[in-house]
């Protein structure tokens, strides 16, 4: 398996992100940034891949997710953490399922599928079918030659 990340810019172009520098944003490298970024919100997307003697042969799942870069063009981090928070906030951690209450009642928690709705709406987007096809052309010209 690998994975594949890529910047869609507000024009719908779509660039390679090389995925050790996006592993390095992430981890919040000091020397991990992109200047030209600095300041803006952008979209990024995750294509995780099968892959054979180096070569994408499939996709198996994409993730879309905002990146939000500092003034500085590193991911700003009061938004990671802000994210990380709502993304916990997802999880049913209520245990009623699996304790008998002497009290058995009808109503459900629910709040891990309001938390869920609230975090794709804010952290998450949907790309156009264009966004998908350049990603999938670039994906699979990757290291092929022409004959």
């Amino acid at each position: 398996m690998g994975v594949r990340a890529f910047i869609v810019e507000d024009d719908d172009s779509v660039r390679k992100l090389p995925i050790d520098l996006f592993n390095r944003l992430w981890r919040r490298d000091r020397d991990a940034s992109i200047p030209e970024l600095a300041g803006r919100r952008v979209r990024c997307v995750l294509v995780f891949t099968s892959v054979e003697q180096r070569q994408t042969t499939g996709i198996r799942f994409f993730e879309y997710h905002f990146l939000n870069f500092d003034q500085t063009g590193r991911l700003d981090e009061a938004t990671q953490a802000e994210e990380m928070r709502a993304a916990v906030q997802m999880v049913d951690f209520h245990l009623g399922s699996i304790t008998q209450s002497s009290n058995p009642t009808s109503v459900r928690h629910a709040a891990h599928v309001f938390a869920r709705r609230a975090y794709e709406y804010q952290y998450k987007w949907k790309p156009t079918q264009a966004i998908l096809q350049r990603i999938g052309e670039m994906l699979f010209s990757q290291g092929r030659t022409k004959r």
